[in-house]
């Protein structure tokens, strides 16, 4: 795992921080709370019929 500081933009549109944290919060929210903890992928896999199937793989 590796920990990265990001900063918050000025801009709340182009934020990347808030960017991620809506993305994550709506993940959450749709799919469970599995996707809460720190250690989750980053990015999640997604078939073609919309279920999250886990965090992508080489």
């Amino acid at each position: 795992m590796r920990t990265a500081r990001v900063p918050y933009d000025e801009d709340p549109e182009i934020c990347p921080v808030r960017a991620w944290t809506a993305y994550r919060t709506r993940l959450i929210a749709e799919h469970g709370e599995q996707w809460a903890d720190p250690a989750t992928p980053a990015f999640s896999c997604i078939d073609r019929w919309g279920r999250v199937t886990g965090g992508m793989v080489p």
